[in-house]
């Protein structure tokens, strides 16, 4: 679905178990103006609960290029551009309100989800409804999978000034000169 300024996609789902489901959209941006996007989740008609009204989806920018240094040596960080790319996330709070994702309360049986575009341009090319798993908790864990050398060193050293991807244009490498420690 295309979605832009005042319409919207909707999906008559069936459900086989009544409860909370979490909504997880994959889309990718339509046009070149910054900022979020921002959407109205309605089920059967009706925004459940304020915080479906003006949720936000992000978009992804990288760095158009590296950072080159001026003449005196100081670090300059090169503009931002959108990275056109299919992102997926789940539905979160654009307050703040709520830390987990946003979730709706479904009956068995058939709902119609409907989702509005309030601002901005973007493809929908798929929404996922699930009802989370329960995590385990860390000593269940540590029980189950034992001294298991495949999880160890399963990181990937990078540097923070050169990011993968933001979320906002904003967000750049800086310095603090508050503290001589640093």
């Amino acid at each position: 679905a295309f979605l832009s300024g005042e319409s919207s996609a909707s999906w008559v789902i069936e459900t086989v178990t009544a409860g909370s489901y979490r909504i997880n959209l994959e889309y990718m941006s339509l046009t070149s103006k910054i900022g979020d996007f921002e959407i109205k989740v309605k089920v059967n008609d009706q925004v459940q609960y304020p915080s479906l009204d003006g949720v936000r989806l992000q978009r992804r920018y990288k760095d158009a290029g590296p950072i080159v240094v001026d003449s005196r040596g100081n670090d300059i960080r090169p503009a931002r551009q959108e990275e056109i790319v299919w992102i997926k996330s789940d539905l979160k709070d654009a307050k703040g309100i709520y830390n987990e994702p946003l979730e709706v309360k479904l009956e068995k049986g058939a709902s119609k989800i409907e989702i509005e575009a309030i601002r901005g341009e973007f493809a929908l090319k798929n929404i996922k409804l699930y009802i989370p798993e329960k995590l385990i908790s860390y000593n269940e864990y540590v029980a189950k999978h034992g001294n298991n050398s495949d999880l160890r060193n399963i990181y990937k050293e990078m540097q923070a000034e050169i990011p993968y991807a933001v979320s906002n244009t904003l967000l750049h490498p800086t310095y603090d000169k508050s503290n001589a420690a640093t």
